[in-house]
């Protein structure tokens, strides 16, 4: 079951990720708006949100970075080379879909940084992995000619 206020939502049928930050970025923008105009009657809520809009700001940075990174290896990973990154990916989706499942935007605490950075070094384990994959694939062509 997807958690519909989850920072990102991992697509079942595509195997993309997409980042679900408009939401949250129109609220701390009207949140400043309002607040650079005095205004009292903000709800307390978004001033909570807006109390933590560094914090938020480094999550959305660093959760678009591994929604990059995981869809341009879902997008270019060609069929023949999917079983060699197949278990990473899969233990990708799993650690993304637990994360999906228990973080919001309201989230706070180790748990959030512990589940970006896990996903993070994932990601940039298999990013390397499948660019140098990817260039002995090249050499090995190029060899063969």
């Amino acid at each position: 079951m997807s958690n519909s206020r989850a920072p990102y939502k991992l697509d079942d049928s595509t195997k993309y990720l997409k980042l679900r930050a408009a939401q949250l970025v129109a609220v701390l923008k009207e949140v400043h708006y309002l607040q650079s105009r005095t205004y009292d009657n903000i709800p307390a809520g978004a001033c909570e949100l807006y109390l933590r809009r560094d914090e938020l700001r480094k999550y959305v940075i660093n959760l678009d970075l591994i929604v990059h990174f995981y869809n341009k290896i879902r997008q270019t990973v060609l069929e023949v080379e999917y079983p060699l990154v197949e278990n990473q990916l899969s233990d990708i989706d799993h650690k993304l879909l637990q994360a999906e499942n228990s973080l919001t935007w309201n989230s706070t605490g180790t748990d959030v940084t512990h589940a970006i950075i896990a996903a993070r070094r994932a990601m940039l384990c298999i990013s390397a992995a499948y660019a140098v994959m990817r260039c002995l694939c090249v050499c090995l062509c190029v060899n063969e000619r």
